[in-house]
């Protein structure tokens, strides 16, 4: 069931350093998570722009079809289907018309303490791998699965009394399905400190000039063949 909510006009244009990592707070110190409901076609050339953040991320398309920049892959996604985006990850959004795709960022800390044997065993895996992202599909069962949690997640946003819990609750049980269901084993060897991300986007930065269409080539960036 998709709830009613107000369309996010506040952020909608992305501001990042020259390292291109967003320079806004999501959520805050004692709740690092942040909910967005969000349409493209408020942002300016219905696009976010390129940028990274530590927070993980993940995003539903409600309606619409995305097309996605991750480091140097490219696709589209659909109305029903989402994506996980992983710490660190440099990735851009765009949609040739009006797109709403909610969407939330967290603190992997959020899903448990850094010093838990939760944090240890079932988010650093993935999180410090150089798997950069995971695209959920409404036709395969588990990631169906996911979706489900997703619009859960996103239904409780609307729960005045109870949403920081139950948002908690939801997100663990939205790790869980993630953990079960992803084979990290052929990722690169785990670095010390989370770093792998920061060397990816580093690699991937210096390719940004060749990725970011200028300005008169914005609306045919969606046209080019996803991969």
């Amino acid at each position: 069931k998709e709830v009613s909510m107000n369309i996010n006009t506040t952020y909608t244009k992305i501001i990042t350093d020259e390292d291109l990592m967003e320079t806004i707070q999501h959520g805050s110190n004692l709740y690092p998570f942040q909910f967005y409901y969000e349409d493209l076609s408020v942002f300016d050339f219905n696009c976010v722009e390129w940028h990274w953040h530590t927070e993980l991320e993940f995003i539903y398309i409600e309606s619409g079809t995305v097309t996605l920049w991750i480091g140097e892959d490219q696709f589209n996604l659909t109305e029903g289907n989402g994506i996980f985006i992983n710490t660190k990850v440099i990735h851009r959004l765009y949609s040739p018309s009006k797109a709403l795709i909610p969407n939330f960022v967290f603190m992997p800390s959020f899903i448990a303490p850094c010093d838990s044997l939760i944090y240890q065993k079932y988010i650093l895996p993935i999180i410090s791998s150089s798997l950069p992202f995971l695209v959920f599909h409404k036709k395969v069962c588990w990631q169906a699965k996911v979706l489900s949690i997703m619009r859960q997640i996103i239904s409780a946003q609307d729960s005045v009394l109870s949403k920081e819990l139950l948002t908690s609750s939801l997100l663990q049980n939205l790790w869980l399905e993630i953990f079960e269901n992803t084979d990290i084993s052929y990722q690169e060897e785990h670095k010390d400190g989370g770093d792998a991300f920061q060397g990816v986007h580093e690699k991937r930065a210096e390719h940004l000039d060749d990725l970011v269409p200028g300005d008169d080539e914005r609306e045919d960036g969606a046209d080019d063949e996803a991969h």
